[in-house]
């Protein structure tokens, strides 16, 4: 799946650049009316936008890394800085080679990405900030030129040119130039079955229909509607069919549902347990090596690793995983691990303990949001020495099975505190503003629970048995629950 998604990946990068240049080039070899000539003419440009292109775009990335490596521009500026030196890099190279300006910044974005001299993950944020904008308004503006007159001018014969790319070309081209590349046939029936249009196809369609009408070829006026109608045929039945197409070869990657621990301490590892015996993936990472011990005496993944060690990041170590606990004793861990993790799964699902300043801050205001790095994990502001004391104390760590519809907001919290919840399998990390949140009958709830007996009282929750545990039978016998009932005995 990641050589799949490689190869579409670049396939989206390089295509749109490459096609616009070799499209202008073709538009200007047919208008010099000489086949022979417009043909190798087309061909030298070529060569010409790949050279001018590929050294305009490396240096001003070059450039740019240096910049910002020496400091020579305020950070506030950065994002500034970079606009105006992709324009400046599109602009002359431009002027040296017509219309190899968009080859030139995407080279110099392929060498920004690629560089680890310095970060740009606040380049990349600003990036899509400004791919959403531009393009959006580069759409209407196009369509904007379209009226119902054109519109009229297509037929059915222009649904049947968008359908043939579709079913003969886009396939035809796919398995010629995927020969001796090791793919199989679904992954290649996958990539012929997914080629929509965009924004750069729609911008040089409407300067090759301007030029072509003002040179007197008025059937090019058709042009036009008829790329925005490949535009709209293409993404419709490609979103529609893919999603579907990708399940049926096989070629779904499972959610990234797995959950990354920061700190393998004794109730980590029993949290860690409840998690994996859900199904989902867990590592936990500790600098205590007699912690990261017990972790794996207890069957789970564990690695010794700080968080800012690039063992921690590798692709194989995160694989299946999507999500961030950070359960350290140290606050400023917490923040950091989620401040660095959000750039990998998104701050949505980075989350950590309260530091115990801000607890008692928010206790006595009754204010949960502040300004951390990550989410604030678990309900009701609690913190490591507060779980921990608990925890101390015989609070106890159980999963039950909803069999009532009922809101979290029902639950004493305070000798039951929900930590987790799976809604139809998928795992919910609970927190302060989940406190309104339904379970239906088969969910299952984790709380940290002061009084078991009690709790299994109540009408809408039962204990999971031994068999859906997947912990064993022990823990529920020193409770005095006979394992397979989900009773108190």
């Amino acid at each position: 799946l990641n050589e799949l998604n490689h190869i579409l990946k670049w396939e989206g990068i390089l295509n749109d650049p490459i096609g616009a240049v070799v499209a202008v080039l073709t538009l200007e070899s047919i208008l010099m009316g000489n086949v022979w000539a417009g043909g190798v003419w087309m061909l030298w440009g070529i060569v010409k936008t790949l050279v001018v292109a590929s050294l305009i775009g490396a240096i001003f990335a070059i450039w740019l890394v240096l910049i910002i490596r020496r400091n020579w521009a305020p950070e506030m500026m950065h994002n500034a800085m970079v606009l105006a030196m992709v324009m400046g890099a599109y602009a002359l190279s431009n002027v040296m080679q017509h219309e190899s300006g968009l080859l030139a910044t995407t080279v110099m974005g392929i060498v920004l990405a690629n560089q680890k001299v310095v970060s740009i993950s606040a380049i990349v944020e600003f990036k899509k900030t400004l791919q959403v904008f531009f393009i959006s308004t580069l759409f209407v503006l196009l369509s904007a030129r379209l009226t119902l007159a054109d519109l009229s001018q297509l037929g059915w014969n222009s649904v049947l040119y968008a359908l043939l790319l579709i079913v003969l070309v886009r396939p035809a081209a796919v398995w010629v130039s995927t020969i001796g590349s090791g793919l199989n046939w679904r992954e290649k029936l996958f990539i012929s079955m997914m080629a929509p249009r965009g924004i750069v196809a729609a911008a040089v369609a409407s300067v090759a229909s301007f030029i072509l009408v003002e040179r007197g070829i008025n059937e090019a006026a058709i042009l036009t509607p008829l790329i925005f109608l490949v535009i709209a045929v293409t993404i419709l039945f490609y979103g529609l069919f893919s999603p579907g197409l990708a399940r049926w070869l096989n070629l779904v990657k499972p959610p990234d549902s797995g959950v990354l621990i920061l700190g393998a301490h004794d109730w980590a590892i029993t949290l860690a347990k409840h998690i994996s015996a859900q199904g989902q993936a867990v590592l936990l990472a500790d600098t205590d090596r007699g912690n990261l011990y017990r972790a794996r005496m207890a069957g789970l993944k564990a690695t010794y690793s700080s968080i800012f060690s690039p063992v921690l990041v590798d692709v194989d170590q995160l694989q299946g995983i999507g999500k961030l606990l950070a359960l350290t004793p140290n606050d400023e861990v917490n923040s950091l691990g989620a401040l660095r993790f959000s750039e990998y799964f998104g701050r949505q699902q980075t989350y950590q303990l309260l530091p115990d300043d801000v607890a008692f801050e928010a206790h006595e205001q009754d204010v949960y949001h502040r300004p951390f790095s990550g989410r604030s994990v678990f309900m009701d502001g609690i913190t490591f020495k507060s779980f921990t004391k608990r925890f101390a104390n015989g609070a106890e760590l159980e999963r039950l099975r909803v069999v009532e519809a009922f809101a979290l907001a029902d639950i004493n919290h305070e000798l039951h505190l929900p930590l987790l919840a799976w809604c139809d399998g998928e795992l919910t990390i609970l927190s302060a503003d989940d406190n309104d949140l339904v379970l239906k009958p088969g969910d299952v709830l984790l709380l940290l629970t002061n009084d078991l007996p009690l709790l299994l009282r109540l009408s809408y929750m039962e204990l999971m048995t031994a068999d859906e545990d997947g912990l064993g039978g022990d823990a529920l016998q020193e409770i005095g629950v006979a394992p397979g009932t989900g009773k108190v005995s």
